[in-house]
């Protein structure tokens, strides 16, 4: 139980750090589509920041049940950041997979 209680505080004080205080769900350089060329579709969303297609197809996967389920997140990657259930699964996956 101590070291689930220990992943839980690491897991959350990873989260707050990397996401600015709970505020920044996406990259801020490319934040609104600004920099499409630099960012393109799969830049750094959630609070732990997946990013690239590699890593939104494997959390896609084992997120959604289903065939095929790998091509949710790659067709939709703005889920990451605007879907509070899926931002906060993907920074568990992150934080536990990768």
């Amino acid at each position: 139980m101590v070291t689930c209680k220990r992943e839980i505080a690491a897991l959350l004080s990873t989260v707050y750090e990397s996401s600015n205080g709970f505020t920044q769900l996406e990259a801020p350089e490319c934040a609104d589509g600004a920099n499409y060329a630099t960012c393109g579709d799969y830049f750094a969303r959630g609070p732990l920041g997946i990013s690239g297609e590699e890593e939104y197809g494997h959390f896609s996967k084992i997120f959604y049940d289903g065939y095929d389920a790998s091509s949710v997140l790659l067709d939709n990657p703005q889920h990451v950041a605007e879907i509070g259930y899926v931002a906060w699964s993907s920074a568990m996956y992150k934080h536990m997979v990768q």
